[in-house]
């Protein structure tokens, strides 16, 4: 019922609504993980400007929660503003989940380029290399991205989520 009342409502209806609903979400302290996701949602219905950091809290959000179309909405727009590492990873990630493996491989080769320090290499490399084994089936390609980058990258934290992902790889490959 509520759907179909939201559908018939005007657009500059909507956005007033939306507007309102920031405003009280702000006004009660929006300390949950959901309260975030909303007030996101809202931004991007009522047209007024967020900042980056709750859109990108939120997409995380809708990532985490397998809602992909959700996430992709949110972090499109953070990226295609700025091109910020996150805000592609997160886009990537919901992409990917979509079962759009072929354009999700196409954003993190763009992201390549904007990779400047080890943590990022390696954040970059294991989902990159998830999108190849999980999705493009294809566990070689996947094992041969962690592969290239460990050996680029120098530090341990690094290192160790690279083994790990390497490892969750090979255990679960068709022939381990």
């Amino acid at each position: 019922f509520g759907e179909m009342i939201r559908a018939e409502t005007p657009v500059t209806r909507r956005r007033s609504i939306s507007a309102e609903l920031i405003r009280a979400g702000i006004a009660t302290g929006a300390r949950r993980r959901e309260d975030t996701l909303r007030l996101a949602i809202w931004h991007l219905e009522s047209g007024e400007p967020v900042d980056e950091v709750t859109l990108l809290a939120a997409a995380q959000f809708a990532n985490i929660a397998s809602d992909h179309a959700l996430a992709e909405r949110i972090a499109r727009p953070v990226f295609e503003t700025n091109g910020d590492l996150h805000a592609g990873l997160e886009l990537g990630k919901a992409v990917s989940r979509q079962g759009r493996a072929d354009e999700a491989e196409g954003l993190y080769n763009q992201l390549g380029t904007r990779v400047d320090t080890d943590q990022h290499r390696a954040l970059l490399a294991t989902q990159q290399a998830d999108n190849r084994f999980l999705r493009a089936a294809d566990p070689i390609g996947a094992t041969g991205i962690l592969e290239e980058a460990r050996a680029e990258v120098t530090d341990p934290a690094s290192l160790m989520m690279l083994d790990s992902q390497l490892t969750i790889m090979l255990a679960f490959s068709p022939d381990p």
